[in-house]
């Protein structure tokens, strides 16, 4: 679960994303640029796992369900034909696990980017 990006990240950074994410949309899928910038502005806004979801990232628990950890840090996103679009954690402890994006998006919260590097 994922609120507006822009309270996530700020404002200027969400246009980055935004605009990458719409040009990558043009040039690899082939949309017209305003069907590109609605679909990823779309994406954004809803927070969309599938697009959201980076390394660097760290989830929060939002289940009640004491077993998941408190923090997730993603290390990698994955596909593989057996576990699908998996996001590659590491928890607090040290521990690695896999997650299926779909349950990271139902149990955690997105809570913070990694930091930008400066130029």
């Amino acid at each position: 679960m994922i609120s507006r990006i822009d309270r996530v990240v700020g404002g200027l950074r969400a246009a980055r994303l935004i605009n990458a994410y719409r040009a990558r949309l043009r040039d690899q899928d082939l949309l017209p640029d305003r069907a590109a910038l609605s679909v990823a502005c779309s994406a954004y806004a809803n927070g969309c796992v599938y697009v959201v979801a980076a390394p660097g990232q760290v989830w929060s628990r939002i289940s009640d369900d004491k077993d998941d950890p408190e923090q997730l840090q993603i290390n990698e996103i994955d596909y593989t034909l057996l576990h699908g679009h998996s996001a590659i954690c590491q928890e607090l402890s040290g521990t690695v696990l896999r997650m299926p994006l779909d349950e990271l998006d139902a149990r955690f919260s997105l809570e913070r980017w990694p930091e930008l590097e400066t130029d």
